[in-house]
């Protein structure tokens, strides 16, 4: 979940009420994040939807990505973000 997420993490959520702002060192909203539906749909898109399932923790496994992935499943993942 964290990758797809890049550069914030799920960590990075407050349930502070303050106005968001772009900077991307402000603290998120939880309501911010997208869901696990929201994330699953996008993997969707980029031809990544079995990448959850090959992990028993589904969206929330932690790998060595670059060791774990292919060159061009990364490339689909850094997409994702955008």
């Amino acid at each position: 979940k964290d990758q797809l997420l890049y550069p914030r993490t799920a960590a990075d959520t407050t349930n502070n009420t303050t106005s968001a702002t772009t900077d991307t060192t402000a603290p998120l909203r939880e309501h911010d994040l997208p869901s696990d539906d929201e994330l699953l749909q996008i993997l969707q898109l980029v031809d990544l939807s079995s990448l959850p399932k090959r992990f028993d923790e589904g969206l929330y496994a932690v790998r060595d990505w670059t060791n774990t992935l292919s060159l061009g499943e990364q490339q689909r993942l850094a997409f994702a973000r955008v």
